[in-house]
């Protein structure tokens, strides 16, 4: 090690030790073997990005820096400042980041493609997909831009979710054609629930008081529940010529929408189903899709999450 970096590396340790806030102290770790972050008098300069990020718009960036970065590199895309608003632009797509979240998503959606499918040509029928915990419509933005999706419908039970949603809709104006989008949730039966809301983390917030999991800031809501059944069959009789593709994404809310549809005998309608699950074992899940005819790719995240897909061949 030279000498130049040995003093640069004692000064970034000195930053860190002696950093005003806890995003000045990120900085100072990102910054630890070369600066990529200049710290300015009223923004941050990434150099990679030549990006300015206002101090105290949009400090959430520097906690997930490296998929921040990577977003950008792997979609070849561009972040900018609108109205004070962060906003990623790649393809044909333009987003509103209003938190690490959304970041963490883009990385999963569009990068890992975790939703990418192919159906058969043996098959040219139209798509119709639902989108069960739309959160923030990233998933919904995804299908719509694939050639034999016709028709998105989206269920956020969440307002606040819902309202970012529609602003990523507005963003996107001819791939938001395809997308009706709903602010309820679906579940066993009808009803209204008061529960805890992260505004921070909207990929965590949940329908049902198993989620223990926690955020810095929590407030409540006040959401509506409808009967999933009931909702889905009735959109399927009006695209009784398409094919049905169902992404769930419920935060535990998922095992009493499995119950709800292994009642009625539901599955019949359906080609494809991707689920994510929470906190408890997916068996159950395993086995009605099982003995419905689906065949399943089954893989677990962690102790509290793993990804379901499941398919029709026949």
């Amino acid at each position: 090690m030279s000498i130049s970096n040995f003093i640069y590396r004692q000064k970034q340790k000195i930053k860190y030790h002696f950093a005003n806030n806890s995003t000045e102290k990120l900085i100072a770790e990102i910054n630890r073997f070369d600066e990529r972050i200049e710290v300015q008098n009223q923004a941050y300069y990434v150099k990679e990005l030549n990006l300015y990020v206002p101090k105290s718009t949009c400090d959430f960036v520097f906690a997930s820096f490296s998929l921040f970065i990577s977003n950008a590199k792997n979609l070849k895309g561009n972040y900018s400042f609108e109205f004070n608003e962060l906003h990623f632009t790649w393809e044909d797509y333009k987003i509103n980041i209003t938190s690490a979240s959304e970041i963490f998503i883009i990385n999963e959606i569009f990068v890992e493609k975790c939703y990418q499918f192919k159906m058969s040509t043996i098959t040219n029928k139209d798509l119709v997909v639902f989108d069960i915990g739309m959160n923030v419509g990233l998933a919904s933005l995804f299908f719509s831009n694939l050639p034999q999706v016709k028709k998105i419908y989206g269920f956020e039970p969440f307002n606040p979710t819902y309202l970012k949603a529609k602003a990523n809709f507005a963003l996107n104006p001819i791939n938001a054609q395809k997308i009706n989008s709903l602010n309820f949730g679906l579940g066993a039966d009808n009803k209204e629930l008061e529960v805890p809301y992260s505004s921070l983390n909207t990929g965590i917030n949940s329908t049902v008081n198993s989620n223990e999991r926690k955020s810095d800031e929590i407030k409540s809501e006040r959401i509506q529940i409808r009967d999933i059944y009931i909702q889905i069959n009735e959109l399927i009789k009006i695209h009784s010529e398409s094919e049905i593709i169902i992404k769930i994404d419920t935060e535990g809310a998922e095992f009493e929408i499995f119950e709800r549809l292994e009642k009625e005998k539901f599955w019949d309608n359906v080609r494809m189903i991707m689920l994510e699950w929470h906190f408890d074992s997916p068996v159950t899940i395993e086995k009605y899709l099982n003995n419905n005819g689906f065949s399943i790719v089954s893989t677990v995240i962690n102790k509290n999450a793993g990804l379901i897909y499941a398919f029709r061949t026949d």
